[in-house]
Order: C-alpha cells, then sequence, then structure tokens
C-alpha cells in the first residue's frame, strides 16, 4: 500500500495497451520516494478497472492525487473521486494539473476537491503530504487551494522553481513497456521524453503560457542525453519523442544535445515540435546536425493560412516562414507535420480558404509534408477564450460541464460560426485525416483486416477527389465517419 495514489484520468471510456507516460505525476512521485513517501500511479488509460484498483490501494494512504486537462478527463476525474469519497471519506482528495491551476476557485467549489496544488507541484505536494502525515497546519504552502471549516482558502502562488533541482521522472513507479510506442516516422521503440517545460511564446488560444508564465525550464544538454542514454540501456529503445512544448527555444542547446548524441555515438532516431520562424532562420550546419544527430521528425503549429488570423492569435510567425521551412524540411528529407486550426473568432470562410490554399503551396515545396487540422477550442483564461465570451460562447460552470468541453464536441462550441462554415470545418477535420495524415498513414500499413484498408483507400480517393476540386459541401460520408469515431470511442 502507498502513502500517496496518484491518478491519470482517461479522455476516453475505450481502454488502450499503449498511452503517453503520465509525466506530470512521474514527476511528483519521484519527489514524494526522494522525501521517504511510498507512491503508486494508477494510469485510468491502461487499467482494465481502474475503479476496483483505487479501492485496493486506499489502505493507509494519506492523499490521493488526481492531474486533469480540461475536457473529458474530468469527467473519469470525478468518477475516481466519488469512489474514494464512498469507500474513504476521510481520505483528502487532491487536484491538480492545468485545469485546477487555470480555474482553481471554481474547481475546489465542487465536493469531490478537498484540495488543489495550482502550477508547478513537486514542492507543494511533498510540503503538503508532509503536512497532511504529522497533522500540520496547511496554510504556509505555497500554491495550495483548500477548504477549512467551508471556507475556500488560496495560498500565496510558489514560485517557478529550476527543474534541475528535482529528480529523474519515476520510470521505475510505471510499466514502462506499455508506454514505449511504434512511430514509424522515428523508430520503432519510442519513449515519449520530455527535457523542459513551458514555452516563452504568446500564443493567444494555448494555456501553457498562462501555467508557467512565458517562463521557460529547460534540462541542460548534458542531462538530456545522460537521460536519453539511461533509456537506451535499461528500456532498449531506440528512439525518443520529445514531449517538450517547444523543443527548439534555445538553439544552443539543441545543438549542443546533437552534438552529445554524435559525440557518444547514441544509435537513436528523435522527433520533437518547432515553429516555422525558427526553422525559417536556420541555417544548414545546423539543419545537417539534426539529421546527423538522429532527427527524423518535425512537427509544427502553423494554425492558420491567413495573416489576419495569425495576427489575431498572436502566432508571431509569418507565412514566408512557413514556405521556407517547408523547403528546408523537404532538402532535409525529414518526416515534417503541419498542424492547423480552424474556427477562430472572427474566422470568415475567405480565412478558411486562405489555409486550404497555404496547405497547397506547403504540398507543391514538399510533396511528403503531412497535415492535420482541429476545430478551434477555447480553453479557459487565455486571450482567446475572453475573445470567444464576447462572441457568444457560454462559459461553462461546473466541472461537469467542463468535462464535455473539448475538441469531441467538433465544432459545437463554435457560436460564432454559421451553418455552412461549422460544416466545412467538420468536413475537413475528417477528410484530411485520410488525405495526408500520419497517423493514419502508419495504421493503413500496419492494418491486417482487410475490410478497413478497403475502406481506408476509398475514404482516400473520396478525399483526395474533394480535396483536388475544393468541394466540401454535403459532406455526408465524414458525418457517418464522426459518428462512428465517437460511437467506438465511447464518447
Amino acid at each position: 500500500m502507498a502513502n500517496v495514489v496518484l491518478y491519470n484520468p482517461a479522455a476516453l471510456k475505450i481502454k488502450s495497451e499503449k498511452s503517453m507516460p503520465p509525466l506530470g505525476l512521474m514527476a511528483l512521485s519521484s519527489c514524494l520516494k526522494k522525501n521517504g513517501f511510498t507512491v503508486e500511479i494508477i494510469d485510468g488509460v491502461l487499467e482494465k478497472n481502474p475503479q476496483k484498483k483505487i479501492i485496493n490501494s486506499l489502505d493507509d494512504t494519506i492523499c490521493v492525487g488526481i492531474t486533469c486537462l480540461t475536457g473529458p478527463q474530468i469527467a473519469d476525474a470525478l468518477s475516481i473521486a466519488k469512489i474514494v469519497k464512498e469507500n474513504k471519506p476521510e481520505i483528502p482528495i487532491v487536484w491538480g494539473g492545468f485545469h485546477p491551476t487555470l480555474l482553481p476557485e471554481e474547481t475546489i467549489r465542487h465536493e469531490l476537491v478537498d484540495m488543489l496544488v495550482r502550477g508547478q507541484g513537486e514542492e507543494t505536494i511533498v510540503e503538503l503530504v508532509n503536512a497532511l502525515k504529522n497533522k500540520l497546519p496547511l496554510n504556509n504552502i505555497q500554491g495550495l487551494t483548500y477548504k477549512e471549516k467551508g471556507k475556500i482558502i488560496s495560498n500565496p502562488s510558489r514560485p517557478l522553481t529550476d527543474i534541475n533541482k528535482f529528480p529523474m521522472l519515476d520510470y521505475f513507479g510505471v510499466n514502462i513497456e506499455k508506454y514505449i510506442i511504434n512511430f514509424p516516422l522515428i523508430n520503432s521503440r519510442i519513449l515519449p521524453y520530455s527535457s523542459s517545460r513551458s514555452c516563452p511564446h504568446r500564443c493567444g488560444f494555448c494555456a501553457i503560457s498562462k501555467f508557467y508564465n512565458r517562463i521557460y525550464l529547460p534540462y541542460p544538454a548534458e542531462r538530456v542525453v545522460k537521460e536519453i542514454e539511461f533509456f537506451v540501456k535499461k528500456f532498449n529503445i531506440n528512439g525518443i519523442l520529445f514531449q517538450d512544448d517547444n523543443f527548439f527555444v534555445n538553439k544552443k542547446r539543441v545543438e549542443d544535445i546533437c552534438d552529445l548524441i554524435i559525440e557518444k555515438k547514441l544509435d537513436i532516431k528523435w522527433g520533437a515540435l518547432s515553429r516555422c520562424n525558427y526553422f525559417a532562420r536556420y541555417d544548414k550546419s545546423f539543419l545537417d546536425k539534426l539529421i546527423e544527430s538522429g532527427c527524423t521528425y518535425i512537427n509544427f503549429g502553423v494554425e492558420s493560412g491567413s495573416s489576419r488570423i495569425l495576427k489575431l492569435i498572436k502566432k508571431d510567425i509569418t507565412i514566408k516562414d512557413v514556405l521556407e521551412t517547408a523547403k528546408k524540411c523537404k532538402k532535409m528529407k525529414v518526416n515534417t507535420l503541419f498542424n492547423f486550426i480552424l474556427g477562430f473568432p472572427t474566422e470568415t470562410t475567405e480565412d478558411f480558404n486562405k489555409t486550404i490554399e497555404l496547405i497547397d503551396k506547403i504540398k507543391k515545396i514538399y510533396p511528403d509534408a503531412m497535415f492535420e487540422i482541429f476545430s478551434f477550442i477555447p480553453l479557459p483564461s487565455t486571450e482567446l477564450f475572453d475573445k470567444a465570451i464576447k462572441f457568444g460562447l457560454k462559459s461553462p460552470s461546473s466541472l461537469e460541464e467542463w468535462a464535455r468541453f473539448s475538441f469531441f464536441q467538433s465544432t459545437k462550441h463554435l457560436v460564432w460560426c454559421n451553418k455552412k462554415q461549422k460544416e466545412l470545418i467538420n468536413t475537413l477535420v475528417y477528410l484530411i485525416n485520410f488525405l495526408f495524415s500520419a497517423q493514419n498513414r502508419e495504421e493503413l500499413v500496419a492494418q491486417k483486416k482487410l475490410w478497413k484498408r478497403i475502406a481506408y483507400k476509398i475514404l482516400s480517393q473520396d478525399a483526395k477527389f474533394r480535396w483536388k476540386r475544393k468541394f466540401f459541401a454535403y459532406g455526408y460520408e465524414w458525418k457517418i465517419i464522426e459518428k462512428l469515431s465517437k460511437s467506438i470511442l465511447k464518447i
């Protein structure tokens, strides 16, 4: 039995055999263990019966910690919190993660939330568990919001701590094989890994800048490569998928990482997220070093093909940056994914068409480039959420309402878009998956069932026909796919 049980809620009701590792909980676990506490991490994404697992883990438990993002994860988090309350009502339930941090006062009003950790949680959770264990007052714990005699108390925020002061994440507190993924765009045994936190940019739709106040927190190159070397030897991996919010913030750090990988002759491939305004300015020697060190995959958030929208959302990139990035990625022959978002407040059909035009321009430059399109999700506490409210969005006011607030809603929350625009967005979101999607492309190659391969090929041909003629009206086939997807995913 563990002093602390940490739970990672599932966003979908369907279970998976593989998942992305709960890096945040693994960070808390390593700090708790360093301070003498025992920890059990339960992943609701992987566990077939997480409810039973939780019940069986509550003996001698000081508290249960639950992390969650805005959206469907909240529903699972609430169901687990309810089970804890029903079986061990004396055990405090501590919430943390993005949603509780962004909306602490609203979150803690819920009867299934006893206290919550705001922001960076490593030090706060250790101090909190120690206080609960020894029945000490909570008023001196920075970054903590809690209830006392029916009153909500929010202690002062905790200043951000250099993450190099924290130990390596607790990779031994989870079944690591469940998190080693096969991603052919990089390699066959890939470990998702984070070498930094936060992003210094100001994108108006992104909650990361609010969570970390745009303060960039990286590991130095030496630590990054030392940990990768450890993973290679201990877990027999051959690739790294960097989960950094923005891996390329510090060019010198990236260059040092590449140099060390090359120097140590680490036989790995890797992929990461970058920005087009970075890549447009990189010189050939730096790009060559990326390839030599094993870079095979780069993901870019473009968001829109409209300069007006890019300015509105404070993306701070230009269309010229995007096209120059496509040229450089083609020369590198690196697997490249460009992400777009449709449905920003004030976005017009003309803006949508500019995004479609930009995709065509990129494809002309780099035919092997891949694309994904998402509908805009107004996240709480962001600048564009406030703008969305002004355009008629009704803000959820409870955890239950926030649990239904996600991209699975498709365009329901885009109240400023007319019916025709919503249909266009829905069509493009699904159509693009059968046209330029890396994920579907790889799944098709691996698919053993003949009927699925046939269905994919039919839908791909349909998508090509529609895209070539820019005929996106009457997208009934994509409505069927959307309904089937929701049925399969049980959302």
